[in-house]
């Protein structure tokens, strides 16, 4: 970039530049709603699209779990701004066994994970992934799952699922770690209210099947206090996967789930996920925003509108 191109973008008026920024932010997110932050490219442009940058609020309410002691600082006022503004954190994949930025962790109330991952080079498919003791997010409310890379047939990563722990919630008693991690018994999880899965939609899983990955999470009893279920783009998946036939034998009961939101879901597929499943406290089952009786009550399925 020669001088005189440089002039002509710090000429630009801030309005301008914080709606590039917020374009920019909108186009890192994929189908399955998983982010990326290429966006803070943007601040290195100049010294005038930093300041814009970094006096736009939109653009720290959701930050990954690992970022530098600069944006750890322009998080830090947003917070102390406005209290009272719900905060987000990524955990990446590349990040699940990183220290987190304390100032995020500290700060927000909701994490975003991915469903499953391929094993990174520097940890075996078949070994636990465990995060840092002190990654702990004390106001974590909300939980949201997205849908991980496309799995090939030779690819272990689908087991993968079950061996990583990737947070821990208060109180966390060093001399016996309570975790969140699929398919752990030691596990104690404090305040989660709701979870969401969000797949990529239209996508075909031929060797993941998503209700498996559903009760995978759901099984854990760290969410028996869980009220509120959201699944989103749940299609047909697991056409060449064993998992359909052995998590026939398997249900997950949630005693306190009251809502579940079904968003552009496949129906077969929600028939299978609550054939799987057992909600003694459901109270509304919505489909597409619209009220639905959806259920299986004495061995049928029922789904039927309401409204």
């Amino acid at each position: 970039m020669t001088t005189t191109s440089l002039g002509k973008w710090n000429t630009l008026a801030a309005e301008l530049v914080t709606m590039i920024y917020e374009e920019m932010v909108a186009d890192c997110c994929n189908k399955a709603d998983v982010q990326s932050w290429k966006w803070m490219v943007l601040l290195h442009i100049c010294s005038q699209w930093r300041s814009a940058g970094f006096s736009s609020p939109k653009l720290w309410d959701i930050l990954p779990s690992v970022v530098p002691p600069s944006i750890e600082k322009v998080f830090l006022n947003r917070c102390l701004s406005c209290p009272t503004a719900p905060r987000e954190m990524w955990i990446m994949t590349e990040h699940e066994h990183k220290q987190m930025s304390k100032v995020v962790a500290d700060n927000v109330q909701t994490v975003h994970i991915s469903m499953w991952r391929r094993p990174s080079p520097d940890v075996a498919w078949y070994k636990t992934l465990i995060a840092p003791t002190t990654n702990i997010l004390p106001k974590l409310k909300h939980v949201v799952l997205h849908a991980g890379p496309f799995i090939e047939p030779t690819d272990p990563s689908y087991h993968f699922t079950g061996r990583r722990t990737v947070y821990y919630s208060p109180p966390v008693d060093v001399s016996h770690i309570q975790t969140l991690s699929t398919r752990s018994e030691e596990e104690q999880l404090f305040g989660v209210t709701s979870l969401s899965f969000t797949f990529f939609p239209g996508r075909n899983e031929p060797f993941v099947y998503y209700p498996s990955i559903v009760h995978d999470w759901l099984g854990q009893w760290t969410f028996n206090e869980m009220e509120n279920l959201t699944l989103t783009n749940m299609g047909r998946s697991g056409s060449l996967s064993r998992e359909p036939l052995l998590y026939e034998r398997y249900k997950v009961t949630m005693p306190k789930l009251t809502h579940i939101s079904f968003v552009n879901c496949d129906q077969r597929a929600v028939e299978r996920f609550m054939r799987q499943s057992v909600f003694p406290a459901l109270k509304e089952t919505l489909w597409n925003g619209k009220n639905y009786d959806i259920r299986v009550k004495d061995g049928t399925f029922v789904f039927q509108c309401l409204s």
